[in-house]
């Protein structure tokens, strides 16, 4: 590795020039590398993982992703998916570097903080609420920053795969944020990056990383993190709804709860949130649809939110939940927060579980239990269009299409249906005793 201390932006330039092509860059504002060790490690291995959440960024980034790429097959490779989560505020198995010097010697020359920021607003209905935001920001510093110089080649032959994010397409049109930083990502990496893979280190003034960076077109935060009226990735992350954060600081405030957005999601523009917030803008208070429910012939479980969030490929065999549905006939399988769906997202209405259902032939259908939830209210509930399956006597599951089945040619988003019910079946098999909350009577 070739180590070099400069003290000007003519000697910076020299030096990135003379690495020559094909390289890769990544910018910080310490150094945490040792004789032994690189420094460069991912941001699950700095900061930790926590499943619920990881699993919960997971989810919306791959569903929000697969309704704008062009090729939504792209998405079953997992860097992708990883991106977003990499660029969007949490955590990847994934070291981001970008392609461009400037854009690295940016955040050499940066160091990111973050404040709260609570504003009083109105719901639809006029009733205040107290939005809390995370605002972040890049502010310059005295003292050194740090470029490494990646060899793309070394990375090859450290059989460390190298993912250009540009190649992922969306054609809602816009540019998301990874475009604007010329991103890669490489990886998935457990501790540090190999040593051998690192070139060069160049360590300079903070204000010489700055000039460096604005000379190259990066003078401030949004040249890197452009506003959601440009980046649809942003604007479909900040269309998730609001949750009210439980706090003991409620009585100072008069009775006004406080929210967050479902996602804690970094914001780098210091904008007002509109003083009154129209219906697709759902602030929930942990209403329930059994709340509402008068249908004696309905019967609403209460679910873990992981049976939307998490994953499973296992084959679609459900045996104790085809036998709980054969018994109460039609199930809600209630989750305890709103789930944005793609089909419903400016019609305010959500996702709050799975809909499951025997039919009068037989066969068991499933689709989305579906709420209206204008502002912080729940005041309908329904099912979106549903598929239909046979159900053999081992409890698996077969698709058997009939008239009145969801028409839509996207069988991913329907199979999704069944890894819920996957997982929904191994907590029936953890469970001695399945709690049924029955519907109130007429």
């Amino acid at each position: 590795m070739r180590t070099q201390s400069i003290k000007s932006i003519e000697a910076l330039a020299a030096a990135v020039e003379g690495f020559g092509g094909d390289m890769l860059f990544r910018g910080q504002n310490e150094h945490f590398g040792t004789d032994m060790t690189s420094g460069l490690r991912t941001s699950i291995d700095r900061r930790g993982c926590i499943p619920p959440v990881m699993l919960k960024w997971s989810h919306y980034a791959e569903f929000m992703l697969r309704q704008i790429a062009k090729d939504p097959s792209a998405l079953d490779r997992l860097e992708f998916v990883q991106a977003i989560l990499q660029h969007y505020g949490w955590r990847s198995f994934y070291l981001d570097l970008s392609a461009s010097p400037a854009v690295s010697a940016y955040f050499a020359g940066h160091r990111w903080t973050s404040r709260r920021q609570i504003q009083m607003v109105e719901d639809c209905f006029e009733d205040p609420v107290l939005a809390v935001r995370e605002m972040a920001s890049y502010e310059p510093f005295e003292g050194d920053g740090h470029l490494y110089v990646i060899s793309k080649a070394a990375l090859s032959e450290a059989r460390i795969a190298v993912h250009d994010l540009s190649q992922l397409s969306l054609w809602i049109g816009g540019q998301p944020r990874y475009a604007f930083q010329n991103a890669w990502l490489a990886g998935p990496l457990q501790g540090d990056l190999p040593s051998s893979c690192i070139i060069g280190h160049i360590s300079a003034p903070a204000a010489v990383f700055r000039e460096f960076a604005s000379k190259g077109g990066f003078a401030n935060a949004g040249d890197l993190f452009p506003d959601r009226q440009t980046d649809p990735i942003l604007n479909l992350l900040l269309s998730l709804p609001w949750e009210m954060i439980r706090t003991s600081g409620k009585a100072d405030r008069g009775g006004i709860e406080f929210f967050r957005r479902a996602l804690d999601i970094p914001e780098y523009h210091d904008e007002e949130l509109a003083k009154h917030q129209p219906t697709d803008t759902a602030f929930f208070c942990g209403a329930t649809v059994s709340q509402i429910v008068k249908d004696p012939t309905l019967t609403v479980r209460s679910a873990p939110s992981h049976i939307i969030f998490g994953s499973s490929d296992r084959p679609p065999e459900f045996p104790r939940v085809s036998e709980f549905v054969r018994r109460h006939k039609r199930v809600l399988f209630e989750v305890s927060e709103l789930i944005w769906l793609p089909e419903t997202v400016t019609a305010r209405t959500w996702g709050k579980g799975l809909w499951v259902e025997e039919r009068p032939d037989g066969l068991i259908q499933v689709g989305d239990l579906i709420v209206e939830h204008p502002g912080r209210q729940l005041s309908g509930f329904g099912a979106n269009a549903m598929w239909s399956y046979e159900v053999d006597k081992t409890g698996r599951w077969t698709r058997s299409p009939r008239e009145g089945d969801c028409p839509c040619a996207n069988s991913w988003r329907h199979e999704a249906h069944l890894s819920a019910l996957s997982v929904l079946e191994h907590d029936f098999t953890r469970r001695d005793h399945v709690f049924v909350r029955p519907p109130p009577r007429a």
